[in-house]
């Protein structure tokens, strides 16, 4: 999943919550529906946002840490960089551009 496949209004709401720093929880738990019932964001806005929480800087504990160990250790550690670096380049451009 690539920040490509997202609408215009999702990539807008990806790059605020990202330049806010929203938490996680925050993201997880707000609602894709506005008040008068319009639609803010979808679920895979918030998924690509889970995924770049994930794979912006390395994890150690939970859930994420356990995606990072195994992919490092089928994939090595220059890979493991490269996943790293390529979602920190995606946030960036999200935040320059939207």
């Amino acid at each position: 999943m690539s920040a490509n496949s997202l609408t215009v209004t999702d990539k807008t709401r990806v790059a605020m919550w990202l330049r806010s720093c929203a938490s996680l929880n925050d993201v997880m738990s707000s609602s894709t529906v506005g008040i008068v019932g319009n639609v803010r964001h979808t679920h895979r806005a918030q998924r690509v946002f889970y995924l770049l929480w994930v794979w912006s800087v390395p994890r150690f504990s939970d859930k994420a840490g356990a995606m990072h160990d195994k992919y490092y250790n089928r994939m090595g550690g220059a890979a493991y960089a490269r996943r790293i670096e390529r979602c920190q380049r995606i946030i960036r451009l999200l935040k320059r551009n939207y």
